[in-house]
């Protein structure tokens, strides 16, 4: 049961209530196919089929129904709440990881960009002393004429 986690339990409530796999879906934000893939995860995890077809619709299987039952729920959702604690853990380690390379890109950037404007600078300062000299040996031909 490692890989389970609680959109596992969502997505199974949800189909067992709607006990139509498209309905689901749309009420889950999914598309069926989607939806499809991870109940047949969560029956591999558990190694047994929760729903059977029947006509359009899915009906509990009794390992469904033993798998929505109250007192085994509360073992599925102590494994759920240590999947729910292991993906927050992996999340909040992902997310200083980014954070953290966020942080030096941006060091990166506005080294890249303090360089960029010392030497656009530069350049004006040298266009800028060249135009003044050319202005002056003008004015000094002028003044000599």
């Amino acid at each position: 049961m490692a890989g389970l986690n609680y959109n596992h339990l969502r997505y199974f409530w949800t189909v067992a209530r709607e006990g139509h796999l498209g309905r689901a879906a749309q009420r889950l934000n999914l598309t069926q196919s989607a939806l499809s893939v991870q109940i047949k995860r969560l029956e591999e995890q558990l190694g047994h089929r929760l729903f059977e077809r029947a006509g359009r619709g899915l009906l509990l299987t009794e390992a469904g129904r033993r798998f929505g039952d109250a007192e085994w729920n509360n073992n599925v959702t102590k494994v759920s709440s240590r999947a729910l604690w292991s993906d927050y853990v992996h999340a909040v380690g992902v997310s200083n990881y980014l954070s953290e390379a966020i942080y030096r890109k941006k060091e990166r950037v506005e080294a890249l960009l303090a360089t960029y404007t010392s030497q656009k600078t530069e350049r004006l300062r040298k266009q800028t002393a060249t135009a003044h000299d050319r202005a002056q040996r003008g004015g000094v031909s002028r003044s000599i004429q």
